[in-house]
Parts: structure tokens; C-alpha cells; sequence
């Protein structure tokens, strides 16, 4: 349990959230700890589908994923997460129900790389009226003061953010 964290990755849709979570949760296994992987869309498919994109439907989103990495982590389980958590009174709420245990990443990435990587289509969706509150583009997204990493998916590949976020993982849990 004392090496449990929660990992929660956040950021644009786009930035690469799900990419570096999936990726880090693979080489926490590979290293023997035992992960749980908390993605926002699937959480919005089943746990989460009743509620919508407004600020206090993605607040309720947020802590109750936190919640269930809270339970996670009282097994001794680490934590990815990746939600967009746009916010920072969403991001202060994870911080909330998890503590010193949660470890905040920022994926940073701009608006149009965001639209280059638009894998779901939504930065076109939203472009032709079909989602009319768009977080980064018609709904806001504030940009964090106080991320324990900050990972740019514009400067670094995939591997190099990996060992990024390992090499804070090492310090603590030396």
C-alpha cells in the first residue's frame, strides 16, 4: 500500500492522455505493481452516463472516480487515470478525496495539435455545430498552477514522457 499512488493525467482531448496513461500503466505492470486503468470515456459509458459536460456534472465525474481510485489504492492497487478535468475546482476535488497519494500530470498540447490528433472527431464535430459546449475551444479549459508534472506530447515521444514520470516514480519510491 505504501507505494500505491494515483497517477491522474489531464489535459486538452487530444494531448495525449489516454497514450501516455496507457503506456505508463504498462510499464508499472511490467515493473510488478498492480494497476487499475481509469479511463473518463469509459467511465461516461457506464458508471458515469448519466451525467452530462456542464462544470458540476464534470466535478461529479471526477470525484467519483476518484473515489473508486481511493478504494483502489486502500488495496494497495496504483492507479492511471486519464480525464480532461478542465477545471481546476475539478482538479482541487481530486486532490481533495485522494491527498499526497494523487500525483496531477498535465499533457500539454495546443489547441492545434489537439485538432491534428482529433482521432474521435470531435474538434470537427464541434466545428460544425454539432457539440456546442467544446472543452478548449467553446467551454473553458484553465490551465493548472499546481501540477506535479507538467509532460509536453509536442516535445517528447511517448517513451520520453514515460521516463519522465518514471523518474519521479523512482524518487519515490526509493
Amino acid at each position: 500500500m505504501e507505494k500505491a499512488y494515483v497517477y491522474w493525467f489531464f489535459g486538452l482531448s487530444g494531448s495525449g492522455k489516454s497514450t501516455l496513461a496507457d503506456a505508463l500503466a504498462l510499464r508499472l505492470k511490467s515493473l510488478g505493481e498492480q494497476v487499475l486503468r481509469l479511463d473518463g470515456d469509459q467511465m461516461r459509458a457506464g458508471i458515469n452516463k448519466d451525467l452530462g459536460f456542464s462544470s458540476q456534472d464534470r466535478l461529479e465525474n471526477v470525484r467519483r472516480a476518484a473515489e473508486i481510485a481511493k478504494l483502489s489504492l486502500e488495496q494497495g492497487i496504483s492507479v492511471v487515470a486519464s480525464f480532461i478535468s478542465p477545471e481546476d475546482i475539478h482538479r482541487r476535488k481530486v486532490k481533495e478525496v485522494l491527498g499526497a497519494k494523487v500525483h496531477l500530470i498535465f499533457v500539454d498540447a495546443s489547441i492545434e495539435t489537439c485538432k491534428l490528433r482529433d482521432v474521435k472527431g470531435l474538434y470537427q464535430q464541434q466545428a460544425q455545430g454539432n457539440i456546442s459546449s467544446f472543452t478548449g475551444v467553446s467551454a473553458p479549459f484553465e490551465k493548472p498552477m499546481d501540477a506535479s508534472l507538467r509532460i509536453s506530447t509536442e516535445e517528447s515521444s511517448v517513451e520520453a514522457c514515460i521516463d519522465q514520470i518514471m523518474k519521479q516514480w523512482k524518487e519515490q519510491n526509493a
